[in-house]
């Protein structure tokens, strides 16, 4: 049956996205009592074509629309000329499969069909010029040189298939078939690597910085604090990154919130107890939180503060674990390592800045503990105060790896009023380098184990069927150098090119 929607006294109504929901909302407004009208539908899954339609310039948003719950068409013809404030005009209809048979009915269905269809073409002509570029398109990337992340020997002769921002296929020439539908890009001997993961930054909510992070092929970043203290009201955080998250030219952000502490600790949420540490735990994973942060920090730089207890310490841990949330703990002295091993944290922020026991770095090996050591902050620290904790660092850092230990690339970027590479972490790369890695051990820190880090490990930091598209494309081995880390071909975020350099 055609039915008209009522163009009778409303107010408020219009079209709305519901960014929490995921849907799109046509919005019948309200009546003259404030009760929301009955003809305000939902589409789950954003199943909306919303179309911008050339038609007359009074009409505002009209857009054609499927429910797949009631089985039925929409055709919202637009409000008036002033806006919102007006009723939609009287040819918004909906089809089901039982129409008017008389005359009358037909004329009105005919005159929708007439628009149905000019909105169906100009949806098609839409959808066919963006096929190039959105996450459905099928793309075939070949003659590449294959660096997985997953320290594999390299593939000379590589085929990457992706579709829906998801790698479809990964091997050679040979034993790869590429889909006759692709995008063929050809990279003639370039390098691919999985997107770099910094798992170590502040001021990850700030869009130029993930600009520029996705921009270098730093297609993932792990925000390890916000500088203010933390109240309930600050769990607005977690959806500004989800929002974020929404636009695909943004570096991805995966974010703790704040660094949990006790009261006048370093960081920026205090608890009080082991009882009041569960409590603000799961409030922060519910509010959103990627994960929890810790701070074990009592003596840094003779700036001291009260600490959290090794109580409250263990609570916090247990609790996000109960939650399936990993826990990372700030520390920077080898004592304040042992208690967070002690908690059974899954990884370490700061490499110690004190010498770390061969008895402790085994350790924090055998507990499979990741290591996030931001040898650039303790760098340019020892620069501008004349210490020695960067050699420190570096000694330290290279015994781990020499026992077996897993590192994760981070910075801290921002952590420290002190200029720090936004972008590639060159600075980092150098300085693990110089501490004996290898190309090699330093690209997977970036991605596989940064990715473990980030609790990413089944989506991200390494190239494998079924993973995200996530791909820095080099024009140089970075194993033979590593500044070829910043010579950039290509960018693929979420599989869709997002920097072109060809």
């Amino acid at each position: 049956m055609v039915n008209p929607i009522s163009p009778g006294p409303r107010l408020g109504h219009g079209l709305c996205y519901d960014a929490k929901a995921k849907q799109v909302v046509l919005f019948g407004g309200f009546d003259k009592r404030g009760t929301p009208l009955s003809d305000t539908w939902g589409w789950d899954g954003v199943k909306w074509f919303l179309l911008a339609v050339s038609g007359p310039p009074a009409r505002k948003w009209p857009a054609m629309a499927y429910d797949p719950q009631r089985g039925e068409t929409i055709l919202f013809g637009g409000l008036g000329g002033a806006g919102r404030s007006q009723p939609p005009f009287a040819d918004s209809w909906r089809w089901s499969v039982n129409l008017h048979t008389n005359s009358a009915g037909r004329r009105t269905f005919m005159r929708g069909l007439i628009v149905f269809f000019a909105l169906l073409l100009s949806f098609l002509a839409v959808s066919f010029a963006a096929l190039g570029s959105d996450g459905d398109a099928v793309l075939a990337l070949i003659q590449g040189v294959l660096i997985d992340g997953t320290g594999s020997e390299l593939v000379t002769d590589s085929v990457i298939i992706i579709r829906g921002g998801l790698i479809e296929a990964v091997g050679s020439n040979e034993n790869t078939e590429i889909p006759e539908s692709a995008q063929i890009i050809d990279l003639a001997g370039a390098y691919i690597l999985p997107g770099f993961i910094n798992a170590h930054v502040h001021s990850g909510y700030v869009e130029e910085n993930l600009r520029a992070w996705a921009q270098a092929g730093v297609t993932t970043v792990r925000d390890l604090g916000t500088p203010f203290a933390w109240t309930t009201a600050s769990e607005s955080v977690f959806d500004d990154r989800d929002q974020l998250n929404e636009d695909n030219v943004n570096a991805r952000l995966i974010s703790v919130g704040p660094l949990v502490t006790t009261v006048g600790g370093y960081g920026g949420y205090a608890v009080t107890s082991p009882e009041d540490a569960r409590v603000k735990i799961n409030g922060l994973i519910d509010g959103g939180a990627n994960l929890i942060k810790i701070a074990i920090e009592d003596d840094l730089q003779n700036r001291r503060w009260p600490m959290l207890s090794q109580e409250e310490i263990n609570a916090i841990v247990e609790t996000a674990h109960e939650r399936g949330v990993k826990a990372t703990a700030h520390i920077s002295t080898s004592s304040h390592l042992q208690m967070a091993l002690i908690a059974g944290v899954d990884d370490v922020a700061h490499m110690a800045i004190n010498p770390v026991s061969g008895e402790l770095l085994n350790q924090t090996v055998e507990l499979g503990t990741i290591w996030v050591p931001t040898l650039e902050l303790w760098r340019g620290i020892s620069h501008r105060y004349g210490l020695s904790w960067d050699r420190t660092a570096r000694r330290n850092l290279a015994n781990f790896v020499e026992a077996g230990g897993i590192v994760a690339l981070g910075t801290d970027y921002d952590g420290f009023s002190m200029p720090f590479d936004l972008g590639m972490p060159m600075t980092e790369v150098k300085q693990m380098a110089q501490a004996g890695m290898t190309p090699m051990q330093i690209i997977q820190a970036a991605t596989r184990n940064a990715a473990v880090a980030c609790d990413m490990a089944e989506q991200l930091g390494t190239i494998e069927q079924g993973k995200i598209a996530d791909l820095l494309i080099l024009n140089g081995n970075p194993l033979d150098d590593l500044d070829h880390l910043e010579d950039v071909h290509l960018v693929i975020h979420n599989g869709i090119v997002i920097r072109d350099n060809r």
